[in-house]
């Protein structure tokens, strides 16, 4: 099987919740390798279209793309062979659901393989302005005397209800393990989002402090505020003159705010009778 060919039965393996025990390493070749704390980089970084990311890979790595209906994922190689890479995007139906939600969930569904452990785990990751969680965990092989599986999500929340993920895996000794992972981990944080030019970066650095404020308020603080359904708050927006005179300013526009807190149904104009479950959310 040439490396195009095994790439992309990579892909199509590691993008189940569970590990797969199909890759080829053997341990005792890759795995003997001494253990580093560096990594050599590709001078040009590589270049992932659907997602707008670019990240620089480990000298000698090999990367192939693979489209599944709308769904693209890019698997790695690493050098070696000690181990691979999927990168992708994951969309999401729940507007709720946080990285570090998606990342907890994952990781719960891979420990219940038998004997699966956490071995690390980082849940304020930072790469830019970006906010993600990591987590490694270590699978025992089934068969006495065969290698371990080793597991690495990173999961970061770049856009509205999508995710990217970084899924590194390998199997062989713990040596082995430690030089991949200096590589996953050097290759993730080069990562650069192509899309987010300065004056988006600018926007998501305030969308996050925005955030910030808001997990502060209570209920207490947005009753406060509220004018209720009778009730309505005007602005004005105009251009004050030097002399200070109201009547010398020079009016644009005016807007009326009404705010309650009620039913997700009163947003739109259906008839209450004709509501859904999801009209009558609070």
């Amino acid at each position: 099987m040439n490396r195009p060919h095994l790439l992309i039965s990579m892909i199509l393996l590691l993008s189940a919740s569970t590990l797969s025990n199909a890759q080829t390493n053997q341990p005792g070749s890759a795995g003997q390798l001494p253990a580093q704390n560096f990594t050599e980089m590709e001078i040009d970084p590589i270049t992932i279209d659907s997602i707008g990311l670019t990240l620089n890979l480990p000298k000698g790595s090999q990367a192939e793309t693979v489209r599944i209906g709308k769904s693209a994922s890019t698997g790695i190689s690493l050098p070696a062979d000690l181990g691979t890479i999927i990168i992708k995007e994951q969309r999401t139906s729940n507007e709720d659901l946080t990285a570090t939600q998606a990342a907890i969930s994952i990781r719960d569904t891979l420990l219940k393989t038998p004997g699966a452990m956490v071995i690390a785990e980082q849940p304020e990751l930072r790469a830019g302005i970006w906010t993600g969680y990591r987590f490694y965990i270590k699978t025992p092989n089934q068969t006495r005397g065969g290698p371990a599986s080793y597991r690495g999500v990173t999961i970061f929340g770049h856009k509205p209800r999508t995710f990217l993920i970084f899924d590194f895996t390998t199997e062989g000794s713990e040596t082995k393990f430690n030089n991949a992972r200096v590589m996953y981990e050097t290759s993730v944080a080069t990562m650069n989002l192509q899309e987010m030019s300065s004056e988006t970066l600018k926007r998501a650095a305030g969308f996050q402090s925005t955030q910030a404020l808001i997990d502060q308020l209570s209920i207490e603080d947005y009753d406060a505020v509220l004018t209720g359904k009778k009730n309505e708050r005007w602005d004005r927006l105009y251009t004050p003159t030097s002399s200070g005179d109201e009547m010398d300013a020079t009016e644009h526009g005016y807007r009326r705010i009404r705010t309650w807190s009620g039913y997700k149904g009163e947003l739109g104009s259906k008839d209450k009778s004709k509501w859904t479950s999801e009209d009558r959310k609070l």
